[in-house]
């Protein structure tokens, strides 16, 4: 077992210990890796096809307690100490301060995550929070889908403030939970227990999956409410409270929308008492012939409904099938009719949004077909009666 053992190498390093040769062979690098380094690292100016976008990190210092192990720039601050109210408003103008002397270094490119982190940022007050995110927006452009995360404890003081921090913009809460063992907590200086660690994971939970919905937004801020009453006077109220003009006039808005759908299928619904009109006038003799072989009124009606509700039916199921495939495939659809004709239909540099989101209800997709269907058939009646009372001898009079 004594392969690669060279005994007159020893032999020299015995003599001569002092001087060791060790030859030394010139790595061969592979050629493909080596022409892409050349490559990039080529003289020359970058072009980039769009600028990288930012991540933002805002720190907020003070927390209610210095933990042992935190190493981070935090400065303990409590309530009724002595040192008054959190500076705030303050606080939030020399970080704008800050942030405007930054500006000329990253001007043309978007966020597309916030993190505030310190510190316990949560002990901030929901308004301050909701003032320093429009602050930002208003001086930085944000993605429409940009990561806005704040670091909470997991108290149940705390989980009071989650429903109106997400009315504020912040869509993810990072919980420093730590440990899920009451002995751990103790050690680690942490101020909650398992317990209500797990209740505020809970509520944030809840309110993630079920603030985005103002329909079901009222129930979770009763149940959230009746939740935080046995840990003292809390409030909660939610988005569609604090913005309560803006949904009034959304709902406005959807109302007139929903009048203004039914005027254009009353119009398509006109079009077919015309047709039914105009079929019923130039059949008025066909229409005499079946009433002598002895057609009764009842049955010349139930033709022409038929009639008139089997093109309301084919129109009905046409217009949905369309509208259907158009609202799922809009956000491909207006970005291809922009770069057909070169046009944008919403500008970043003047909207706060970039594309036109669509969301489909079923629920509203059934009841604009009910309506549809309804107003077809309604259409079909005046037609059909007016063929129901043609007189036999006056309409084969001049035949």
């Amino acid at each position: 077992m004594n392969a690669g053992f060279d005994a007159e190498a020893v032999r020299r390093k015995k003599t001569n210990p002092m001087k060791q040769t060790i030859p030394v062979t010139q790595a061969q690098p592979a050629t493909a890796p080596l022409k892409d380094i050349q490559h990039y690292m080529r003289p020359g100016t970058l072009q980039l096809a769009a600028l990288p976008p930012l991540s933002l990190y805002v720190h907020l210092p003070w927390c209610l307690k210095k933990c042992p192990y935190c190493d981070f720039n935090s400065h303990e601050f409590r309530a009724g100490g002595g040192a008054g109210a959190l500076p705030e408003q303050r606080y939030i103008d020399a970080l704008m301060a800050d942030l405007e002397a930054s500006l000329p270094l990253i001007w043309g490119r978007t966020v597309h995550s916030i993190f505030i982190g310190g510190g316990t940022p949560s002990l901030f007050s929901p308004q301050a929070i909701d003032r320093l995110l429009s602050d930002i927006r208003a001086r930085l452009w944000l993605e429409p889908e940009c990561e806005i995360t704040l670091e909470a404890n997991p108290s149940s003081v705390e989980a009071a403030k989650f429903a109106a921090l997400a009315s504020a913009g912040v869509n993810r809460v990072s919980l420093g939970v730590q440990a899920l063992d009451d002995a751990a907590l103790r050690f680690l200086g942490r101020l909650h227990g398992v317990d209500e660690a797990l209740a505020a994971l809970d509520v944030a939970q809840r309110i993630a999956a079920y603030t985005g919905t103002p329909v079901i937004a009222a129930t979770m801020t009763d149940q959230l409410n009746r939740r935080l009453n046995p840990y003292g006077n809390y409030f909660v109220t939610d988005w569609t409270q604090q913005h309560a003009n803006f949904f009034r006039a959304v709902q406005m808005e959807k109302r007139v929308m929903f009048i203004i759908l039914t005027l254009i299928v009353a119009v398509a619904a006109f079009n077919i008492v015309s047709t039914l009109v105009m079929a019923v006038t130039d059949k008025r003799a066909d229409i005499a012939i079946m009433r002598t072989f002895g057609a009764s009124p009842a049955s010349i009606m139930k033709i022409f409904i038929i009639q008139g509700a089997f093109i309301g039916v084919i129109g009905t199921v046409l217009g949905a099938i369309f509208g259907i495939l158009i609202a799922l495939n809009i956000e491909t659809i207006i970005p291809f009719i922009e770069h057909l004709f070169n046009v944008q239909f919403l500008a970043k540099d003047v909207y706060y949004i970039s594309d036109l989101p669509s969301d489909l209800v079923w629920s509203d997709v059934i009841t604009i077909v009910a309506v549809s269907f309804i107003l077809s058939l309604l259409a079909t009646i005046y037609p059909s009666y007016k063929a129901s009372r043609i007189n036999p001898a006056e309409a084969l009079r001049y035949e």
